[in-house]
């Protein structure tokens, strides 16, 4: 991070290279940057939102990694740890760690043991968590029984109300714009607060009318030394007066008027009478990006500019004021070209379809410009007779506005409805109202922002714990000795060291399903020698992250429809099915596409004897060299970053084929290197740089992409596997008994679709699922075309499309299509 505060410090000190601005008004040029800070977003598609008991929910997670120069399909982590809560509470009752390839993974998470109520299913990456504890993405569900859903009406238990001037702050003598913003305390937004805006003095500002979503823009000009509050009512009829900050503060003032000029956004800067600085420094961040940089002069108190619209990418943007020594005085948030989305069309070939018919719908993939997307769809088809839905962001209105923004801005405006001809203002109210997350002052702000943290992580990380005699805490710290041994996959061997609890944790695993766990204590006896003590399994947990508890923001029930005919039936087919566990007991099935299986037959040799360079070492001669000195000048392509002779930092190794992989903006200097294995089992490369070539055999190393491939993302720059001349190390599965089982990444089961066919009467035959289809794998071709077949269930329903995805290039894609059935 201080590369980044010297980077914008070196703006003020080469004016040349960027434009001065000596006039009160003046168009603002565009210059190149490279404030290439990372933040990655994810959403789950799942199949519905409305579930009942003894249901599986179906879900696809998506991710993407900003800024946006980076090749967004591939950047990203490799795990997504997702997770099912009950509203309010933090006990984690469903989870999975599903494995993101091409940025996207699919997972299912049976609930046959949950009961009636609302629930949070939430999910994260190890690189979202960099940036604050509380960032993670969530997803409102409901589980009850079939039927409409509504809404709970109920009194708020509090009300919370605020006022969010643009910039944060106020400046006297000018018409200053704030929205005022109320909710109650699960983040709900209530509209039917009434309420003024006062000062110190009792008198009126102005009026507070809420729009429907519990927003509402207000314009006054303050004078010098006042303080306001809020006089309002809620539901409950009752007036009460809500306290607001002082918003009188040493900053800068960014109006902006988006609306004004069809091509231009224009600016307006007003400094507080704190400020004597007369330089100062603009920053336009869009996707990540800093498009706009100017460093101009201020020596009134007011400076206007203007931007060009069309260098903005559709989405948010944050625009910030620096002064010289690179402190952020003020920001404001702004959403351009709202109506510039993906859309997806939809053809039904299918007329007047009847149940048990099998549906074709053609649907294409169309930008801004109508012309074709290629791109990755998950697509769900749900009865909506059965299920109801409930209000939330969708993948696009999620990664172009929400992602950006601290939580709970998703009740205030879950989607992007671009018929709305208010959207524009709406998004506008919204940005004034909640903060960006990863904005210039947040990243500049950034604690944890070493270059080890902005590397992105590969693999998935487990913290586990060791506990003493009767499972009681242990005291001290304890150095251990950690097997890694997948059943699917390379065994590992790992030293480490746990704190003061026994809590340690495991970085890079790459299984999928389950792995044996064996862990020993290195201890030292008497005589000095190292004695290895096994740890039972029944004396290691893992430990669950802990996440902050998240409340429904509103709460649903299903109406009862008692004298419903479909229902009913619908009913008695669920507890047939309950029954005869058709949905409980899935069958594990081969799934064609490679995403779904980490398919590895031979544990101890991934690679064969396919090497790309094998390099025997003499028997003699090089006894005083470690690996590092030997392999420095004898391999072709290969890049060493550091020291060989320093055993406690060993140097990175890169071949030329991997050194864009994992790094941001600053190239192999962020990255991680080559992946070493010890007789094919991943080991720390300071353990290599201990072995002394006399003791080494032979290398073997892979340098090109297709032979590191056996290896996952963790090969993706290369491996180096060092066997010695005591035989190639081959372990064996430890017994369950001896080993804790550890769990890596999730293998999704098949979706069963329903067969094509004549209508079933039979309440004991028939097929009423909710969801009769789930697809996460549809693309797209060049001109982004696509074809849908599915078949009707035994229902005469109306049926509900959805579809999210992602185009090759990143661009977020949402539709939804309605398909009814008659006989």
């Amino acid at each position: 991070m201080k590369a980044v505060i010297q980077y914008l410090l070196l703006y003020f000190l080469t004016s040349s290279v960027l434009a001065q601005i000596p006039e009160k008004d003046i168009e603002v040029e565009i210059e190149e940057a490279e404030i290439n800070i990372p933040f990655e977003k994810v959403y789950l598609h799942t199949d519905k939102s409305h579930y009942f008991p003894n249901d599986t929910i179906w879900l696809k997670g998506y991710a993407r990694t900003v800024p946006s120069d980076f090749d967004a399909p591939n950047f990203h982590s490799d795990a997504l740890y997702v997770s099912l809560r009950k509203s309010g509470e933090d006990k984690i009752l469903k989870k999975a760690l599903v494995r993101m390839e091409n940025g996207s993974g699919t997972a299912n998470l049976l609930i046959s043991d949950l009961e009636s109520g609302d629930y949070i299913l939430s999910a994260y990456t190890d690189l979202m968590r960099i940036w604050s504890e509380d960032y993670i993405f969530t997803k409102p569900l409901v589980v009850q029984d079939p039927g409409n859903l509504a809404m709970k009406q109920k009194n708020p238990e509090q009300i919370l109300v605020s006022l969010h001037p643009e910039s944060g702050l106020l400046i006297p003598g000018i018409k200053n714009k704030a929205v005022a913003l109320v909710k109650d305390e699960n983040g709900s937004p209530l509209d039917t607060f009434k309420g003024y805006l006062m000062n110190n003095k009792s008198d009126t500002i102005c009026p507070l009318q809420m729009d429907q979503k519990g927003m509402c823009m207000v314009e006054f000009e303050p004078t010098a030394g006042e303080t306001f509050f809020i006089l309002g009512s809620g539901p409950d009829g009752n007036w009460k007066k809500h306290e607001l900050p002082d918003f009188f503060q040493k900053g800068v003032l960014i109006q902006t008027d988006w609306s004004s000029h069809p091509e231009k956004l224009l600016i307006s800067l007003f400094k507080s009478e704190e400020i004597r600085d007369q330089k100062f420094q603009m920053v336009a961040m869009s996707a990540g990006q800093a498009v706009y940089e100017a460093i101009f002069d201020m020596n009134e108190a007011r400076q206007s500019m203007a931007l060009d619209k069309d260098k903005f990418l559709p989405g948010v943007f944050n625009i910030s004021i620096l002064d010289e020594s690179g402190q952020v005085l003020g920001e404001r948030n702004v959403f351009l070209h709202p109506q510039a989305l993906a859309k997806v069309t939809f053809e039904n070939n299918t007329l007047q379809p009847s149940p048990r018919q099998k549906v074709s719908i053609d649907l294409e993939v169309l930008d801004e410009f109508d012309a074709g997307l290629e791109a990755d769809l998950s697509i769900s088809v749900i009865d909506l007779k059965q299920s109801g839905t409930i209000p939330s962001s969708n993948l696009s209105s999620h990664f172009l506005l929400h992602s950006y923004l601290d939580g709970g801005s998703t009740a205030f405006l879950p989607v992007l409805d671009q018929s709305d001809e208010k959207l524009a203002q709406k998004l506008d109210m919204l940005l004034m109202a909640f903060p960006l997350r990863n904005s210039l002052a947040n990243t500049l702000a950034l604690q944890s922002a070493s270059d080890e943290a902005l590397m992105l992580p590969t693999g998935f990380q487990k913290t586990l714990q060791i506990l003493g005699e009767g499972g009681k805490p242990i005291t001290e710290p304890k150095t251990l000795e950690v097997l890694v041994y997948p059943q699917n996959g390379v065994p590992e061997a790992v030293d480490v060291s746990t704190d003061a609890k026994g809590i340690f944790t495991l970085k890079g695993l790459y299984f999928q399903n389950t792995a044996s766990l064996v862990i020993q204590e290195v201890i030292e006896n008497k005589k000095g020698k190292k004695e290895k003590m096994p740890v039972k399994p029944g004396y290691i947990r893992v430990l669950d992250e802990q996440l902050p508890p998240t409340f429904a923001q509103s709460q649903f029930e299903s109406t009862k429809e008692t004298q419903n005919p479909y229902l009913n039936d619908v009913m008695r087919y669920r507890m047939l099915v309950e029954a005869n566990a058709k949905e409980i007991l899935l069958d594990t099935v081969e799934i064609e596409n490679n995403r779904q299986r980490i398919d590895i037959p031979d544990k101890a040799n991934l690679y064969g004897v396919n090497a790309d360079i094998t390099m025997e070492i003499p028997d003699r001669g090089y006894d005083h060299m470690n690996v590092f000195l030997y392999m420095r000048g004898r391999v072709p392509g290969m890049i060493m970053l550091g020291d060989p002779n320093d055993f406690g930092n060993p140097p990175r190794v890169f071949f030329r084929m991997g050194v864009h992989n994992y790094s941001f903006g600053g190239g192999i200097q962020n990255a991680q290197g080559a992946l070493f294995l010890l007789n094919g089992v991943v080991i720390d490369k300071a353990l290599i740089a201990a072995i002394p070539m006399g003791q080494v055999h032979r290398l073997d190393i892979l340098n090109n992409v297709a032979s590191a491939n056996a290896y996952g993302a963790r090969g993706a720059s290369g491996v180096i596997n060092v066997i010695t001349k005591l035989g190639y190390a081959r372990f064996n599965p430890p017994e369950p008994e001896e080993a804790f089982q550890l769990q890596g990444f999730h293998q999704a089961n098949n979706f069963r679709e329903i067969s094509e066919g004549v209508p079933v009467k039979d309440p004991f035959k028939n097929n009423l699922k909710s969801t009769i289809y789930w697809n996460p794998y549809l693309e797209t071709d060049e001109e982004g075309r696509g074809e849908l077949n599915f078949t009707l269930s035994d229902a005469s329903s109306d049926f509900l499309v959805i579809v999210e995805g992602m185009s090759k290039t990143g661009e977020p894609i949402f539709g939804s299509f309605k398909v009814s059935s008659q006989e």
